[in-house]
């Protein structure tokens, strides 16, 4: 309101305020009864909400005749720009927007773009019950995406509309319905319509203190559906509905807690969906219920192509789920879980990689070429471990230890991680590691004879580290090594190239690189040493230098 003090004038002023005041409803204050306010307050939201629609639709107008007497020249080809406006109309949907702002914004820009938006029917397929028809009727023949928030709806039609609505479901694409606070009778209703060409259901809630379960009919859209793609938010439904099959799509995302799926019911879902591509779990489960808990039969998905699950908290379910999954090597795999001392992310030394083009999960993360080790404590709730692993980044596995562990937890998972059949891993990262784990890590070492480069990021081990694998009597074939922010001494690095190109020790892999940032303890003629020793050396600047 300040900003309108600004630019409108006294009388303006005048006039919104008595608008505003007209378009309140005093009902709100009278009564009472929680029903009833409830309902006037849905309803005055309503009102307002058409005051801004005839406000916007007053300043596009004006934007028109702007645009009349100003042009863009445009280079693009019309295919190409129509292409870009579409992506732009699916962005409006995914923001469950309630106009196609985007579509009727470039309809605003020039006379090129306003012809090429009215002449696109995708571009406005976005249809809620309140939009005005002059939108709707834009979108020609094309299949519809559905907006619903049933509050809203409610507020200006009544529940005897709700056959109305349902009919116009055979014209949708997709449907994302979005509840608010408690379940009413009404909101669910319109899913027991069929929907025949409906690909794509979402659902979702504003989030509230309550665990709700949305009731579904035993035959959901009527049993006439085409859903491939099914996305649930904030909120649960059955779990054994049977529109959770034969879909490619699955996204389970911050259900509350206390319906969280369990692992039979999840495994369950997965064998009902043999051909699913997309696979997306956060704060949803599953998790495993004791005294039902039977031994996991491994599900095949041949399709899928990207796994991503976000479990902070369950640590218990993690190697069940990941050993249960099988799948191809080229799947996107996206992992973000917490993990006890016992490491429970990777597979055991003595049990057998994948030789074929299929793996489970378990071993694809088991399967990683390089390792990151990090005290800091991003994405470290509470004093859990967190495992992350992406299989498109350079450095797919990493395990965070949160400061507030103990060190007894930090050593025992350091050690068991030394038992882990982890042979494949060629490269190892280390980020403010401590000097009393120093033991651990030559474990560590050990354990992993392909390892060929080291990176040492602020770590307070690195001295004892390097002086170990200067050992004449270690054969390993680390030959890169990185260090950042350390403190390691001259003479403690020279041991180490020097002890890699003795003579008189055949069979001693030599040092190809090192690399040293921001280490105050590594001078000129300690480089010109090493240079002498190693092929390729280089040093970063150093704080003084910076």
């Amino acid at each position: 309101m300040e900003y309108a003090k600004k630019i409108l004038s006294q009388k303006s002023l005048h006039l919104l305020n008595e608008l505003i005041d007209s378009v309140r409803d005093e009902g709100t204050t009278i009564t009472r009864q929680p029903s009833i306010q409830l309902q006037c307050i849905w309803g005055e939201e309503a009102r307002f909400t058409t005051v801004s629609d005839v406000m916007l639709h007053e300043a596009a107008r004006l934007r028109t005749k702007i645009n009349h007497l100003a042009s863009i020249n445009v280079a693009l080809p019309s295919e190409v720009l129509t292409h870009i406006f579409e992506l732009g109309a699916l962005e409006d949907i995914g923001r469950c927007s309630q106009l196609p702002v985007f579509s009727r914004t470039v309809s605003h820009v020039c006379r090129l773009w306003r012809n090429i938006s009215l002449t696109s029917p995708a571009l406005w397929t976005l249809y809620h019950p309140r939009l005005p028809p002059d939108f709707t009727s834009r979108a020609k023949e094309s299949l519809l995406d559905f907006i619903i928030q049933p509050r809203k709806i409610w507020a200006t039609y009544g529940l005897s509309d709700i056959p109305a609505f349902g009919r116009q479901l055979g014209r949708a694409r997709s449907l994302r319905l979005t509840l608010n606070g408690i379940i009413l009778q009404g909101d669910s209703d319109l899913m027991s319509f069929p929907a025949p060409h409906l690909t794509t259901l979402f659902l979702d809630r504003t989030p509230s203190g309550h665990a709700i379960c949305i009731p579904l009919s035993d035959q959901p859209f009527a049993d006439h559906h085409s859903l491939s793609k099914i996305s649930i938010r904030n909120l649960a439904i059955a779990w054994d509905t049977p529109i959770l099959s034969c879909l490619r799509a699955l996204e389970l995302l911050a259900i509350p807690y206390a319906l969280w799926v369990t692992m039979s019911e999840f495994m369950s879902i997965l064998r009902s969906c043999p051909q699913l591509q997309i696979l997306r779990l956060s704060d949803s489960g599953p998790i495993l219920v004791p005294d039902k808990y039977l031994p996991v039969e491994p599900v095949v998905l041949l399709s899928l192509r990207s796994f991503h699950w976000g479990n902070p908290s369950g640590f218990t379910a993690t190697k069940v789920l990941l050993g249960g999954i099988v799948t191809r090597r080229t799947s996107r795999i996206r992992l973000h879980t917490a993990i006890s001392d016992e490491v429970e992310g990777f597979m055991r030394k003595g049990e057998d990689h994948p030789s074929g083009d299929t793996m489970t999960l378990l071993q694809a993360i088991s399967s990683s070429r390089a390792l990151a080790l990090s005290r800091n404590h991003r994405g470290s709730p509470g004093s859990y471990h967190i495992l992350e692993y992406d299989s498109d980044t350079a450095d797919p596995i990493s395990i965070f230890f949160p400061l507030t562990t103990s060190a007894h937890d930090r050593r025992s998972l350091l050690s068991n991680l030394a038992n882990c059949s982890l042979s494949q891993v060629q490269s190892i990262a280390l980020t403010e590691m401590s000097m009393d784990d120093t033991d651990l890590f030559v474990q560590i070492l050990h354990s992993l004879p392909n390892i060929t480069a080291i990176s040492l990021d602020n770590c307070s081990c690195d001295e004892g580290l390097v002086h170990a694998l200067a050992d004449q009597r270690w054969m390993h074939r680390i030959e890169n090594f990185s260090f950042s922010g350390s403190d390691i001494m001259p003479e403690t690095i020279l041991d180490l190239a020097r002890s890699r190109t003795d003579p008189g020790h055949a069979g001693l892999t030599p040092l190809r690189r090192l690399s040293f940032e921001e280490c105050e303890n590594i001078l000129d003629e300690t480089l010109e040493s090493l240079r002498a020793l190693v092929p390729e050396v280089v040093r970063g600047q150093t704080r003084a230098e910076e």
